[in-house]
């Protein structure tokens, strides 16, 4: 699943804010997608998170994405993918979380449809 969210104001360039973040997003899609059959334990969602920002994008981003993704997921919900997104800047930054990607290919798919189209850290340059 890919959620696109827009970055709540309280969240800030940080790698426990973002953690927090994914947790808020995960509880959500549980609250849609809820374990089924009713008490059992659920099918597991691979999460990819796409938060739209109008936060500059630096290369610091990168470093902080990839401590905000869990290691180890302790719930049917698995953080795939963070990724912030300037499209004033047309940049962004991502973290691809460790996962059998053969299973949930779709961050390093979405990460690969991002590039094509926006730059990371910084906009292309303008050559004249």
């Amino acid at each position: 699943m890919v959620a696109i969210i827009h970055q709540p104001k309280d969240v800030t360039a940080s790698a426990a804010s973002h953690r927090e973040l994914i947790l808020r997003v995960s509880r959500a899609v549980h609250g849609r997608y809820p374990p089924w059959p009713s008490g059992g334990p659920g099918f597991v969602i691979g999460l990819t998170t796409v938060i739209i920002t109008t936060d500059l994008i630096s290369p610091e981003d990168e470093q902080f994405l990839a401590l905000a993704l869990p290691s180890q997921a302790r719930s049917r919900i698995v953080p795939m993918g963070l990724f912030r997104v300037n499209l004033e800047q047309e940049a962004f930054a991502f973290a691809i979380g460790p996962s059998p990607q053969d299973l949930f290919p779709e961050a390093i798919t979405l990460a690969d449809g991002l590039s094509s189209v926006l730059g990371r850290f910084l906009p292309p340059l303008e050559l004249e």
